[in-house]
């Protein structure tokens, strides 16, 4: 699956730009919506990825990629920026030694052992936080902005990609790479052409810079428009064609 983490890397930057997002608070930037594998899995197919238990650790809290939740994964950036745009910021303070301390507490009285999810594809690590994002967050800000050190202790699982799984999703659905501006007006097309819209293939909800099409009868009409008019990549075509030729290189060099 690397192949498919290198197309990525190589393709949607310079076509077909991400959204960039720069917080508030420390002036990172960072790209939202990225995680292909994990909006599968939640989206689609959840069998696209599968856990494996690999150790049970502390875990620094500055070395956390964000934080796991019902229907996403969300950068610890944004989650801690979220502090600055809502009255949450005063709910929960984060300056002080006593504001840390709280929050400290309040995690670990929460659970003894988190649950984090390794990303093998990037080495992304997400902590599973249930109803505990908030403090999590803050603690995160506070040990980067004060250079103080929290550990959680958890139990590790790597995210695995199925590779079998890549053929029978191809078999049912269509993921696009595409702008955002793109998708919104496909998006507008087919609630505009009742022949389209009473069967209404796409998949919900549209999360740029990804568009899923299922593959009825309705979806084909949608599929061929936007292959016709090359408003998108074909995510699962591409990946297949990469492999193809990787796998016959490697044939080549081992008859030479």
């Amino acid at each position: 699956m690397k192949v498919f983490e290198n197309f990525i890397l190589k393709k949607k930057i310079d076509k077909f730009p991400l959204s960039e997002i720069k917080t508030r608070w420390n002036d990172r930037s960072f790209f939202h919506g990225n995680d292909i594998f994990n909006y599968f899995a939640r989206n689609i197919d959840r069998r696209i990825l599968v856990n494996e238990l690999r150790d049970e650790s502390e875990i620094n809290i500055l070395s956390l990629s964000g934080l796991t939740t019902t229907n996403t994964n969300l950068d610890m950036e944004s989650v801690s920026s979220f502090y600055d745009l809502t009255n949450d910021f005063k709910r929960l303070p984060h300056f002080s030694d006593e504001d840390f301390r709280k929050n400290c507490e309040w995690v670990n009285r929460r659970t003894s052992t988190w649950t984090c999810y390794k990303q093998t594809w990037n080495g992304r690590t997400f902590i599973d936080t249930f109803d505990g994002s908030h403090h999590v967050a803050a603690i995160f800000r506070q040990a980067e902005e004060q250079q103080r050190s929290f550990s959680i202790r958890c139990k590790i699982y790597n995210e695995v990609p199925n590779v079998f799984m890549i053929s029978e999703i191809d078999n049912k659905y269509a993921y696009f790479l595409m702008d955002e501006d793109t998708i919104h007006r496909i998006n507008s097309l087919i609630l505009n052409d009742v022949n389209l819209s009473r069967r209404n293939p796409i998949i919900y909800p549209v999360k740029p810079p990804h568009l899923i099409v299922r593959k009825t009868a309705t979806g084909m009409i949608v599929i061929e428009r936007i292959k016709k008019n090359k408003l998108g990549i074909d995510l699962i075509e591409e990946v297949r064609s990469i492999e193809v030729a990787e796998h016959t290189e490697k044939v080549s060099e081992h008859d030479r």
